[in-house]
């Protein structure tokens, strides 16, 4: 082989290369960390019922403001969910809470709280992270409502006192 032909495979190989692995980070920061999802399989196999779910909630028009202060040494954590629609706050709304560190997959915890006048439901939890949680709130389906279910992803930063960023 020629070898003034080398150096340009050698280059065409690198820049190859380099093209896959940004590919592949983009991919990865895209569809965010599903090996640290949990129920991954269960909500899989669920999907389209998930979706409707997900319809019907949106479809109520209802929003959930979500706060996380972490667990500190010999305090436990505190969550905090407001519960609102187009009309105001929601009061005597019984929720059932996931809260899941997105570092910690097998550190999930359920909390079961009733929002109060001001549409506010606060549950303690023993998490100590500071950093990204995943919380699922739901409540179930009544007479006059369907289920309300949503998912929102808290930073929770303990310097704060309270988790405010949402992604």
């Amino acid at each position: 082989m020629n070898s003034k032909l080398w150096p340009g495979l050698l280059i065409a190989f690198l820049a190859a290369n380099a093209a896959i692995v940004a590919v592949t980070v983009s991919a990865a920061r895209r569809d965010g960390p599903v090996a640290l999802v949990a129920n991954v399989e269960d909500r899989s196999l669920r999907w389209d019922q998930w979706k409707r779910t997900q319809q019907e909630s949106a479809a109520l028009g209802w929003k959930a403001l979500v706060e996380i202060v972490p667990a500190s040494e010999g305090k436990v954590g505190q969550i905090k969910v407001t519960l609102a629609d187009r009309a105001g706050v929601l009061a005597n709304v019984p929720l059932r809470i996931e809260l899941q560190h997105d570092a910690e997959p097998n550190g999930r915890e359920v909390i079961s709280s009733m929002s109060d006048v001001n549409g506010v439901a606060i549950g303690e939890h023993h998490i100590r992270r500071n950093g990204w949680y995943t919380v699922r709130v739901h409540s179930p389906a009544t007479r006059t409502r369907v289920a309300f279910a949503t998912e929102v992803n808290v930073m929770s930063m303990a310097a704060t006192g309270a988790g405010e960023k949402t992604r």
